[in-house]
């Protein structure tokens, strides 16, 4: 849910419309939030280029939308049937165009109110003689107009819902209900006014009654008060003697009841109604059930985009519940390179009974890129959105981990090698039979004898563990350790005379091709015996022109 009885952990979403957010960021743990609700970790959410996988996928309209989609991309997934259902949603939206424009017409309207509901949840209102500072919490004002505003989107939002055609499929027709039922609410009749202040807190008019309370009236003008202030200015003279008035300042008491009016007021207004009913509104499950309904709706309709805006086939996915997680893809391209890319190069890949899969081929083969379409889909899968391939099924994974070496990172006392081994054992801790690990080299930072035993010893552990583990290698003899006891999957980058195809056949490669890549860049044996025989005349010159 949005907000789980808290203002505070709501105040992100309000900072991604005020643009306090530096940026999307990496999963981070939330109050009360567990750290085992996390896919994936701070790395693999960097090194598997999440934030990439959100750009190309959120075409979301409102900002309640964005964070939806980003909690269900970083966050473990729900059960086989909450996503068979998003598929069934997302069918019936690909086969009624006319609901699947209705809806983008109710979340744009909602997007344009949106902001306005977040600004009266968590303002302070300054009044017009203070100043706000860089907080974009504060605003000037005494919050009236902030809340004839902001309490009209969840109403609005209600009525268009009872609008919209009735969907067929259980996922929609659930989150629609939830918006359509929010106008019986108490909350949508406490936004909709009028609101009076009883004995016992805020109160509609119906739960008033005949009790005594006082109405809230958006507004400086308060028309008793007013009649008051008049009659008090018009008559305080007539109670002295007319040649004591004239010669004393009488004439200005009515600036002065103003000036004690104003701010007696609007303190009241703001503590005994703007600030309660914006604390109740935030806090209130209905509110965050309707806005959530509305976050969902807008992640559906994403998802919808990104499959009509596909270069290539994309598919609905089969999922499924395993006791340890499998995946089979075929013609399956790269959820970010291959979204405008038709050329992109489509792979197979099947982990299934065999628990390691060896990845080998030269630089620039495309081991990573096939790595990260790997997660990616997995991702994509079990959120219940399309993924680019021609066929694809797989189960939920408890968790994804994707280690690459660390170079930026190393600890002082135990150096690159130890950095890593770190890394690799809080994978390991963490690994049960549901997850995937990807990784990309292991043992670096240490001896070719050190490197093959520990490798060795690292993957016999994961293998046991049960999980379906990816290793990226150069290093053949590692892989060839493996085959010789028939164990596990190899696949490697093909190549087509010196073209690498970017396309995965079986077996290993023992080729790194680095010769190659050092002449791309320039830097081959004979580019540097260039150099430095260029540098040899050069000084040689400069010395005899001396």
């Amino acid at each position: 849910m949005f907000i789980s009885n808290a203002r505070g952990p709501a105040k992100r979403l309000f900072n991604l419309v005020t643009g306090k957010a530096e940026s999307r960021g990496t999963p981070s743990i939330e109050e009360g939030e567990a750290e085992g609700s996390l896919v994936m970790d701070e790395a693999t959410h960097q090194v598997a280029e999440i934030d990439g996988l959100l750009d190309v996928l959120d075409t979301t309209r409102t900002l309640i939308g964005k964070e939806t989609l980003y909690r269900s991309v970083t966050r473990q997934a729900g059960t086989v049937e909450e996503i068979e259902e998003k598929q069934e949603a997302l069918k019936e939206l690909a086969g009624d165009k006319k609901l699947s424009l209705a809806l983008d017409k109710l979340l744009r309207d909602a997007a344009v109110k949106e902001e306005d509901y977040y600004n009266f949840l968590f303002a302070k209102y300054t009044g017009y003689m203070g100043s706000t500072d860089s907080d974009k919490l504060e605003f000037e004002g005494y919050g009236y107009s902030e809340h004839r505003v902001g309490v009209k989107l969840l109403p609005e939002l209600s009525e268009d819902a009872g609008l919209l055609p009735a969907p067929k499929s259980e996922y929609l027709k659930r989150l629609l209900n939830t918006l359509i039922d929010f106008g019986d609410k108490r909350e949508c009749k406490l936004m909709e006014g009028p609101v009076y202040r009883c004995f016992g807190g805020l109160k509609t008019k119906e739960e008033k009654g005949f009790k005594p309370g006082i109405k809230f009236r958006p507004g400086l003008i308060k028309p008793i008060l007013v009649l008051m202030l008049a009659l008090i200015a018009g008559f305080a003279p007539m109670l002295f003697d007319p040649a004591i008035a004239l010669h004393t300042p009488l004439w200005m008491l009515p600036f002065v009841l103003l000036g004690i009016y104003i701010p007696s007021v609007t303190s009241f207004d703001q503590e005994t109604f703007l600030y309660p009913m914006a604390k109740l509104f935030s806090e209130s499950d209905e509110t965050n059930s309707a806005l959530d309904a509305l976050g969902r709706l807008d992640e559906l309709l994403s998802f919808q985009q990104y499959g009509d805006g596909f270069s290539t086939k994309v598919i609905l996915p089969e999922i499924y519940s395993a006791t340890a997680h499998t995946l089979e893809l075929k013609g399956a391209r790269n959820p970010i390179l291959g979204k405008k890319d038709p050329d992109y190069v489509p792979n197979d890949i099947r982990l299934k009974e065999e628990r390691v899969t060896f990845i080998t081929g030269p630089n620039s083969g495309g081991k990573t890129a096939l790595c990260k379409t790997i997660t990616q889909i997995q991702l994509l899968a079990q959120i219940g959105c399309y993924v680019p391939a021609d066929e694809a099924s797989l189960s939920i994974v408890d968790g994804i981990y994707y280690q690459t070496p660390e170079v930026n990172s190393l600890s002082a006392d135990v150096g690159r090698f130890g950095t890593e081994l770190k890394h690799t054992k809080k994978i390991f801790m963490k690994t049960t039979p549901n997850s995937l690990v990807v990784l990309d080299e292991l043992a670096e930072g240490t001896t070719y004898e050190e490197k093959l035993k520990t490798s060795i010893m690292i993957l016999d552990g994961f293998r046991k563990l049960g999980n379906s583990t990816i290793l990226v290698t150069h290093n053949h003899e590692l892989a060839d350790h493996y085959q010789k006891q028939d164990i596990g999957i190899f696949r490697q980058v093909g190549i087509e005379g010196d073209v690498l195809t970017h396309r995965f056949v079986d077996g290993i490669s023992k080729i790194s091709h680095a010769h190659k890549v050092a002449a791309k860049i320039g830097f081959t044996e004979d580019d540097i015996n260039g150099f430095l025989e260029e540098k040899k005349n050069r000084e040689k010159s400069a010395s005899l022109r001396s």
